[in-house]
């Protein structure tokens, strides 16, 4: 029997090793449930050894004591080799929860700038934080953006979401890959889709797309007639967007796709909880459903391609299919997928915010309003009746152009960027520890005044072809490097095609100037931006 008593302690004190050299190993990684998990293993140890009496118990006890206490000192050696490696400083906060309520309500009501000022000036401008359940490095700017935005992602960091962002994304978005697949993906669908000479040969299509999407729902209505801007600008960039990526072209699937889609975006700032009741559950719910209808699409276009009913270039959807990438690999439904999600995504919500906060920049500033007409209508009067804009038209529309970056300035797609160090490296003479997050964000480069003069003011003249005042790795709204928007171009030939044709069509008055813009995740004004709109008749 003393036997067994032993074998049983000796077991249960060689687990309590495993655990507790397991926990303490994590020191260096994103968990922190070492920090209550080992003093309580030791606390409950002692308290089962004075309640009961059994000998055999008291040696089982004493042997998680005494493995405990061993954990308890290997983990206070990794903290002070941590310390002497000088880690950023900052705090981590409570185990897993860490700072990340904290974060996301500023990231939500586009207060991150306070958020961050206020961590630098308790800890300097590169600090560490915990948000959900990893520890994050804030690097600073211009030089901590550089690495993030530079580095070759095979070396020195790998593309990284949240944890609920990638479920709702799927793994074979092209955000969510990181090296060679990642590579493979975006050099597929840039040679083949979105490359600048190709985007060049959409003008035409996406100008028709315009002008249809104007006369329909802008010049039926009443002068005098109040609309909600973010839904009109919505409609358009979502229906232009399915018709170039998937052909989709009939008004009522459009519609309800739409709607789908919607549901699945709400779950980006959501609590993730996967539970009834909760919009991360609803997500990803609309998830399984906006993949059953792509995979619908896909396969009847797989039986067009066969037949000749559909072409091997006519669209995203058809590349996608029939076009293996440079390595020979044709995508499969659910690769082509996970790339069609990510896309579509990344290409209409994201401008209608941008032309929507356009109009109301615009019209808070008559200057600019001015210099915007006098450009476009100088553009008009070279065309004869009925002439398609050119690229050439679009490279004189200069002024067009700086209006939208300093839209995009103030109002980025996303106020941060994260990444995942892949090695351990030394920035500023800290260590940053292999596995740690990266973050860089608009707060402490564009919306800086140490790299942009009054900041908070919407100034287009900050991107004049000669003003040389905004240092480089400072202004990132399509990012940059290896991981750079592969819709920039994309996005850049719609916005100025539809500011064109609005300005020449609509006048219009903002009703709510100063009405506040959240982030969930992207930016939303939200009450839509109610305006009151005239048509211009030529």
């Amino acid at each position: 029997m003393d036997s067994v008593k032993n074998t049983l302690a000796g077991a249960f004190g060689s687990s309590v090793s495993t655990l507790s050299g397991a926990l303490s190993n994590d020191i260096e990684g994103s968990g922190n449930s070492y920090r209550t998990v080992l003093p309580s293993l030791v606390l409950l140890a002692t308290i089962f050894t004075l309640a009961l009496s059994s000998g055999w118990i008291r040696k089982f006890a004493a042997a998680l004591i005494d493995k405990s206490k061993t954990a308890v000192l290997h983990l206070a050696v990794k903290q002070r080799k941590m310390s002497k490696e000088e880690v950023p400083p900052g705090s981590l906060g409570l185990p897993v929860v860490g700072d990340s309520f904290k974060y996301v309500n500023a990231y939500y009501n586009m207060t991150i700038k306070s958020y961050v000022d206020e961590k630098i000036r308790k800890y300097g401008p590169v600090f560490k934080v915990s948000l959900m359940g990893n520890n994050t490095v804030f690097l600073d700017a211009p030089a901590g953006t550089k690495i993030v935005l530079s580095h070759n992602e095979m070396k020195w960091t790998k593309g990284w979401w949240p944890k609920p962002t990638s479920q709702l994304l799927g793994p074979y978005a092209l955000a969510s890959q990181y090296g060679n697949d990642h590579l493979l993906h975006r050099n597929h669908v840039m040679r083949n889709f979105l490359d600048i000479d190709i985007v060049h040969q959409y003008i035409s299509t996406m100008e028709k797309k315009v002008v249809e999407h104007i006369d329909k729902y802008w010049m039926t209505l009443d002068d005098g007639s109040e609309v909600k801007a973010f839904k009109l600008t919505n409609v358009f960039t979502f229906s232009l967007i399915t018709q170039m990526m998937l052909g989709i072209s009939k008004e009522e699937d459009i519609i309800v796709f739409n709607e789908v889609f919607r549901e699945w975006a709400a779950g980006g700032l959501a609590l993730p909880v996967n539970l009834p009741g909760f919009q991360f559950r609803r997500s990803l719910r609309a998830k399984k459903l906006i993949d059953r209808m792509l995979n619908d699409q896909i396969e009847r276009r797989r039986q067009d391609l066969k037949t000749g009913r559909a072409s091997a270039t006519q669209d995203l959807l058809s590349v996608l299919i029939s076009k293996p990438n440079s390595e020979g690999h044709f995508f499969t439904n659910d690769e082509v997928c996970g790339s069609l999600l990510h896309l579509i995504f990344g290409g209409h919500d994201t401008t209608a915010a941008t032309l929507t906060l356009a109009l109301r920049c615009i019209k808070q500033n008559p200057a600019v309003y001015e210099e915007l007409k006098q450009e476009h209508a100088t553009i008009a009067a070279s065309k004869k009746p009925g002439e398609l804009l050119t690229k050439e038209d679009l490279w004189a529309m200069k002024h067009t152009w700086r209006v939208m970056q300093e839209v995009m300035r103030l109002y980025p797609t996303v106020q941060v960027l994260f990444r995942e160090a892949r090695i351990t490296f030394e920035h500023h003479g800290y260590t940053i520890p292999q596995g740690w997050k990266l973050c860089i964000t608009s707060a402490n480069s564009s919306w800086d005044p140490k790299f942009c003069e009054d900041p908070e003011k919407f100034k287009p003249s900050r991107f004049d072809e000669d003003n040389e005042k905004m240092p480089p790795w400072i202004h990132f709204p399509f990012g940059a490097g290896h991981r750079t928007c592969p819709g920039q171009d994309f996005a850049k030939v719609e916005l100025l095609i539809f500011m064109h044709h609005f300005l020449r069509k609509i006048d219009w008055t903002v009703l709510v100037p100063n009405e506040r813009v959240i982030y969930r995740p992207l930016p939303t004004p939200v009450n839509a931006t109610p305006i009151k709109i005239t048509k211009i008749r030529s």
